[in-house]
């Protein structure tokens, strides 16, 4: 009777792995920036995910702040906000004290990028991993004010169809 249970359970997890494993939601996103202090910054990335995809939620990201240190910035959305075509929206803010005026790369990284993309490595897209990043530097704010990011007034997802005319 054990013998049927263990294989019965075997069997379970053989068929349940794969679909955690191949779990994909990222499908856009981006870094924005303030400066609001001499050598610190607001930084927050805004992530448009696959809203379905729920073994591959992020509920933190590990960001790196181009001065050798990295840090777990928790999502901040008081209330998840959903698009249509299954996007899930995530903000996730930090503020960040540098060692001193310079140039620097905030970055992450995330194994989990959308599949099907054909463009990015097609028909594997989904083993390129989802990188953003963006460079600043850090103005003196007595001569040249501070230095903010550029802020996207729409959503960098568009659906695309073969032989139309996209139109934005």
């Amino acid at each position: 009777m054990k013998y049927n249970l263990d294989k019965y359970l075997l069997a379970a997890l053989c068929l349940w792995l794969p679909a955690i494993l191949s779990a994909t939601h990222n499908r856009a996103g981006e870094i924005t920036y303030k400066q609001i202090g001499p050598f610190s910054i607001e930084m927050t990335i805004t992530t448009y995910t696959k809203a379905s995809s729920v073994a591959a939620d992020r509920d933190s990201l590990d960001v790196y702040w181009g001065d050798g240190s990295n840090e777990w910035v928790k999502r901040n959305n008081a209330i998840t906000r959903f698009e249509p075509n299954d996007i899930k929206v995530n903000f996730y803010t930090a503020l960040h004290t540098y060692p001193g005026a310079a140039t620097f790369t905030i970055s992450f990284i995330d194994p989990n990028r959308i599949g099907g993309i054909l463009n990015v490595n097609y028909p594997n897209s989904i083993d390129i991993p989802f990188f953003l990043s963006t460079t600043f530097t850090l103005l003196d704010q007595q001569f040249q004010g501070y230095n903010n990011s550029a802020v996207l007034l729409q959503p960098p997802i568009d659906i695309g169809c073969v032989n139309k005319l996209f139109y934005s």
